[in-house]
């Protein structure tokens, strides 16, 4: 059970390349997720697969399974629920792209170390911006980018 100021709780392991991640948060409703995220060796993402549950959606919505692939410069998402699949495919643009989800702590980790190693790798100035690119994983997928 969630404290009055408690907005989310997470437990997240990672595995070499592989982070796992059960969470449960309740803003802005209960919602329940189960994700594994294959990264890079760089740190980006390569392949992310998260069961989404929210109790309080209409029974059809409740359950929905959201999937990234990143490769070639592009992502990949797709969204299944009852009413069946959604794909959209969007550049990264030579982005480091990330899963936009603010409940989900462990991802922090993931952005900041990626960003690290592009910027090194880059042979970037110190304090140079790196560009990002991220996902939503929680919204509609006609009004992302």
């Amino acid at each position: 059970m969630l404290g009055n100021d408690t907005i989310s709780v997470e437990s997240a392991t990672r595995q070499g390349n592989t982070l796992t991640s059960d969470e449960v948060d309740r803003f802005p409703s209960v919602t329940l997720r189960h994700t594994v995220v294959h990264l890079n060796d760089d740190g980006s993402i390569q392949h992310l697969e998260m069961d989404i549950h929210t109790p309080s959606e209409p029974p059809g919505q409740r359950d929905r399974k959201v999937v990234a692939d990143v490769a070639n410069n592009n992502v990949h998402l797709s969204k299944t629920d009852s009413t069946g699949t959604v794909n959209r495919d969007f550049p990264t643009d030579g982005s480091i792209v990330v899963a936009h989800v603010p409940q989900m702590y462990s991802l922090y980790e993931l952005y900041f170390a990626a960003a690290l190693k592009q910027a090194a790798a880059s042979k970037l100035a110190a304090g140079s911006p790196v560009q990002m690119r991220q996902f939503y994983i929680d919204r509609e997928f006609d009004r992302f980018l």
